[in-house]
């Protein structure tokens, strides 16, 4: 279904069929949308997936997909921290917009967060509250080392944050910070640093990106 292609859409939107750039360390699924102007063409590329093995093998999937003749837009998805931005010429000449693409539910917190690592070393107590999953509500203590995953247990100790399992979600995958989320009064510190301390636990090396569509 990813690839599925509808001889209707495809003459409405004047589209080629799904068209492909392979790599020996990548590849590329794109299609050209014609836009026949009084001028020029402007005619534009749509990336539908665009991977690679290496930072150069994607370079080089990019470049080709760039300079597509007749073609003065290309568009594709990618994490907001993708390398593409800065292999640009001129960064300042693109537009971004954000959108939602990953929705995080912790089901089983004490199943959930020993399955990652984490970045920085962490001794935190959560208060979390979760009303569709009563289990999930109480005090725990998170203990980490560096680089290696966390021992999370049931506490009776006082917590340092407060918090509810939809912020717990979003700093789960390590883009959204516990900082910004007391910032936003979404999060409540209740022992000065330990934000700091656990954002710093929870970042990943890169931002977040689900590059599928459902």
């Amino acid at each position: 279904m990813l690839l599925a292609e509808n001889a209707e859409q495809l003459r409405s939107e004047d589209a080629t069929k799904w068209r492909y750039a392979i790599h020996p360390e990548g590849y590329a699924i794109y299609q050209v949308r014609r836009n026949w102007s009084s001028r020029k063409p402007q005619h534009e590329v749509h990336a539908k997936e665009v991977l690679g093995a290496t930072p150069q093998a994607y370079a080089a999937l990019w470049r080709y997909l760039l300079d597509i003749d007749l073609t003065t837009v290309v568009r594709g998805d990618a994490a907001t921290d993708d390398p593409i931005i800065h292999m640009l010429s001129d960064a300042a000449d693109n537009g971004r917009q954000v959108t939602d693409g990953l929705w995080v539910r912790i089901v089983d917190i004490d199943r959930a967060l020993p399955l990652r690592t984490y970045s920085a070393p962490v001794d935190v107590v959560l208060a979390v509250e979760d009303t569709l999953c009563p289990w999930n509500a109480g005090t725990w203590r998170i203990v980490a080392e560096a680089d290696g995953p966390a021992t999370v247990t049931r506490t009776d100790a006082e917590p340092d944050l407060a918090l509810s399992a939809r912020e717990l979600g979003a700093v789960f995958l390590g883009g959204t910070t516990v900082q910004e989320l007391v910032a936003a009064q979404r999060v409540r510190e209740l022992t000065p640093g330990k934000a700091r301390a656990a954002s710093r636990a929870f970042a990943g090396d890169h931002q977040p990106h689900c590059p599928e569509k459902f």
